[in-house]
């Protein structure tokens, strides 16, 4: 058994370095013990308790101790000298809260994703009625069941699986099941991991098969998934009122669009677990006004890895050219019509409006209430309808989140910047969303059905984007150029060049003859 050493003030000690020298003074922070230490060289330095070697032939390091050093107050060195056990035992113990085991598993389910709890949830269920079904008087609890058992249900479970009124499942939500089931069996320490592990190659080659034989049915091409808008779209739901500092309805869904694409928020939940006090109103070095985002956990970013943030802090600068569209000033307008007692740090953003269905400037416009989630989850979708906004496309909330994504694309905004903006962790993650629009489509469908000579597709297309302005005089002699006027050259050089030039090549010929006659032409050749 290895002694144990007691060091006081006084004690002479030699450091980890080779350097002797003498205890002026103890501390304890954090409950360790950390010695202040003169050496023979003059300097002080810090040790902790494990670094340091008490030596006896030390007279004359205390010595030197002793002359350089003032004495300290008797009760001072008393309590210094205490031994190191009497420090702990007079140590107030902190306060923990009692807990039962299955009180952590409860901490630890409820923890994690809601949404993918219900999932797992819902899955489980359907695989142990078909348990039941099948083998009646197996017991439910598959964590029990040996690989080999396990593999051959979950094969069966794959290849015969339907819905209740008999269609079959969507190839992804197969892999759904999939997915849950691994879930399932590693929240209760399964030894195996049915993703991977050779005892389940039987289960991924049959669930690899029935997708095979379900795409080629024609499943997995629903077009569920939410459509863009276009800029004409936007333009709809402005000219519409839904977005504006007119009416507490418009004010909400004005803040949801710009925490949408500004900051990049998905998902109901990271909407509704916003607080007040996420969002900063601040001013930039060159006086611009803006607003920041302070994110917490979400969608993208859970997890107990602390280092998992943003690496720049979402922003939403000013417009004053264009207040209609302005986060900054709804924001202000939110801010000064809500209740003073629900403007804390902590309380929620999003705050119900009204019953009042035309509320005056003066009546308030908001109550001391959450929104629901089933309001924030149909935001997108009202607007929509509101704005005469109908067809084939599927309108959701993550309408808005894609619609951001495919302008910065389609402006040759840098992926880089783009997932500093949307959130994402992968530049991989952009391509879901990055796709041709309507008008680019309809443009190459043109092209493509064409069946004219190609200088005639050329011009036929050009006529969709801009028409050849030819200059509206004719110069052939220098007496028509005297005649010309400087407002006439101006006319005819803006008639040239106003509007969009896409896929064109511009010539300007300007022959002199001997008879000082001038000659101008333009023309326009497509490429």
């Amino acid at each position: 058994m290895v002694a144990t050493v007691h060091y006081k003030v006084g004690d002479s000690v030699r450091e980890i370095g080779g350097q002797d020298g003498v205890i002026t003074s103890i501390r304890r922070p954090m409950g360790y013990m950390e010695c202040h230490i003169k050496t023979t060289k003059g300097s002080d330095i810090i040790r902790l308790k494990h670094e340091l070697t008490k030596i006896s032939n030390g007279s004359r390091i205390l010595k030197l101790h002793t002359t350089q050093n003032p004495t300290l107050p008797p009760e001072v060195v008393e309590e210094l000298n205490k031994p190191e056990e009497e420090f702990f035992s007079h140590t107030p113990k902190r306060k923990f809260i009692a807990i039962e085991d299955n009180d952590v598993e409860a901490f630890i389910e409820n923890s994690a994703n809601q949404n993918t709890q219900k999932k797992t949830k819902s899955n489980m269920t359907i695989l142990f009625s078909f348990i039941s079904s099948t083998m009646p008087d197996e017991e439910h609890k598959i964590e029990h069941f040996s690989p080999e058992k396990l593999n051959a249900i979950l094969s069966k479970f794959f290849i015969t699986i339907t819905k209740e009124n008999g269609e079959s499942y969507e190839p992804g939500s197969l892999r759904g099941f999939f997915q849950s089931f691994q879930r399932f069996l590693k929240r209760k320490q399964y030894p195996c991991n049915i993703m991977n592990d050779p005892a389940f190659q039987q289960t991924r080659d049959a669930l690899a098969a029935k997708q095979k034989v379900l795409k080629s049915d024609g499943k997995g091409n629903v077009p569920n998934k939410a459509s863009s808008l276009s800029d004409r779209e936007v333009e709809q739901i402005y000219d519409a009122g839904q977005i504006g500092t007119h009416h507490p309805e418009a004010i909400i869904n004005g803040l949801w669009w710009y925490n949408t694409t500004h900051f990049g928020l998905r998902g109901i939940t990271a909407h509704r677990n916003m607080r007040w006090g996420d969002v900063i109103l601040k001013t930039d070095p060159f006086g611009e006004e803006y607003l920041e985002y302070n994110e917490r956990a979400t969608k993208t970013r859970t997890g107990p890895n602390t280092a998992n943030i943003r690496q720049v802090p979402p922003r939403a600068w000013a417009t004053p050219a264009a207040p209609d569209r302005c986060p900054v000033e709804l924001f202000k307008e939110y801010s000064a019509r809500r209740p003073s007692h629900c403007s804390g740090a902590d309380d929620p953003f999003y705050i119900a409006t009204t019953t009042v269905k035309e509320p005056t400037p003066e009546s308030t416009w908001f109550r001391a209430q959450p929104i629901g989630k089933r309001k924030i989850g149909a935001i997108m979708k009202t607007m929509a309808l509101k704005s005469g906004l109908q067809g084939s496309k599927r309108i959701t909330n993550h309408s808005a989140r894609k619609t951001m994504i495919q302008k910065l694309v389609s402006n040759d905004v840098p992926p880089t910047h783009i997932v500093q903006i949307s959130g994402h962790k992968n530049l991989n993650s952009l391509n879901a969303y990055s796709s041709i629009t309507q008008e680019q489509h309809r443009n190459i469908s043109k092209l493509i059905s064409y069946q004219t000579p190609s200088n005639q597709v050329s011009t036929e297309i050009a006529k969709t984007q801009t028409q050849v302005r030819p200059a509206q005089h004719t110069v052939s002699s220098a007496a028509d150029l005297e005649n010309l006027t400087g407002d006439d050259i101006d006319k005819d050089i803006k008639s040239i060049f106003s509007g969009n030039l896409n896929n064109c090549t511009i010539t300007i010929n300007i022959n002199k003859t001997q008879e000082t006659t001038h000659s101008i032409s333009v023309s326009q050749q497509n490429k």
